[in-house]
């Protein structure tokens, strides 16, 4: 198999990150929501919830909150409906770094602490790196430094321990 989701929606997925990696960001975008529209047309929860996270990401990259606010709904009422406990954590994550984005600090800090802790505990770390910048930039928001620091901090040693590098 091919992790539980199609490899077609997963292509459009990841092409879409490896785009805005490398400075395409209207191709990018462009090749996440086709990976949502084909996830959807094909109608197999766990490659649509597949999508909307890859999705997710790119418009987190994007400052799209609008966009991740209702990919993160769909995502997490996929998520209670068929069992997806990952999904389901990275919903609760996406909701926080929405929260986050209208100033909300407090509620985004617990929700996105919950997505992060979620998917630890769910043995999910490729996304730590990630998940803790977004924490972190959270704590600036709430005037805490310190912890903004320490979280960058734990990142980078997490990053350089297990080899996850992607968000440097």
């Amino acid at each position: 198999g091919h992790g539980g989701h199609d490899p077609g929606v997963c292509g459009w997925a990841r092409g879409g990150m490896d785009l805005w990696f490398l400075g395409y960001p209207d191709q990018a975008n462009e090749y996440v929501h086709r990976a949502v529209v084909l996830a959807e047309e094909i109608g197999h929860p766990p490659t649509v919830a597949h999508a909307l996270n890859y999705g997710i990401l790119c418009q987190q990259f994007r400052r799209d909150a609008a966009t991740v606010r209702s990919w993160g709904e769909r995502m997490a009422s996929l998520a209670a409906e068929h069992g997806l406990a990952l999904f389901e954590a990275t919903a609760i994550a996406a909701h926080g770094w929405v929260l986050a984005s209208e100033g909300q600090v407090t509620g985004s800090l617990s929700e996105l602490l919950r997505g992060m802790e979620g998917c630890i505990g769910l043995g999910m770390r490729l996304f730590e790196p990630y998940h803790k910048a977004l924490l972190s930039e959270a704590w600036l928001a709430a005037d805490d430094g310190t912890a903004a620091l320490g979280l960058v901090e734990d990142a980078m040693r997490f990053a350089e321990e297990s080899g996850v590098h992607f968000w440097d």
